[in-house]
């Protein structure tokens, strides 16, 4: 049972993670050029790594299961303003920064998540299989990413389900 509850715990970040790669394709898809393309592309990575950074220090303050909802409630938001905010760069370009959040929550709480929830001789065992089980969702999560997007024409839904 706690396999069933750690998978899905982790499938947030390993949906979104791969949802990264369609940021440009969005922005040009909603009227913004290729520098505005860059620039959401940008504010990711920055959010990466400030979500890198500020959700270590949470999880070391509060755990990972805090943390890893803090990061989600994070990543969610930003893909609401992706949906939401479109019209206002500055809106777009802080949905971004935080839908970078998604990089801390599929990489930083995997590991984390195993220990906590099997302990240290068993967490390093189920670490190895989570990543696995993340990855074949990550996969499957960006197929079925270019899909969606060839079936409706837009982005929208695909920014919805990953909230």
């Amino acid at each position: 049972m706690r396999f069933i509850i750690c998978c899905f715990c982790m499938l947030g970040g390993s949906v979104c993670l791969q949802l990264v790669n369609y940021i440009s394709m969005y922005a040009e898809s909603i009227g913004y050029s290729l520098t505005i393309s860059a620039l959401l592309m940008t504010f990711v990575m920055i959010g990466n790594i400030i979500g890198k950074l500020i959700l270590g220090i949470v999880c070391d303050l509060t755990g990972v299961w805090k943390s890893m909802t803090a990061g989600t409630i994070c990543v969610c938001i930003g893909a609401l303003g992706m949906i939401f905010a479109r019209k206002c760069l500055a809106a777009l370009c802080l949905s971004a920064l935080l839908f970078g959040f998604t990089y801390a929550t599929a990489t930083l709480t995997v590991s984390k998540c195993s220990l906590s929830a099997y302990g240290k001789a068993k967490g390093e065992r189920f670490s190895g299989i989570h990543t696995s089980v993340n990855s074949a969702i990550a996969a499957a999560s960006s197929m079925g990413a270019g899909v969606l997007f060839d079936a409706t024409g837009n982005f929208t839904k695909v920014f919805f389900l990953s909230s």
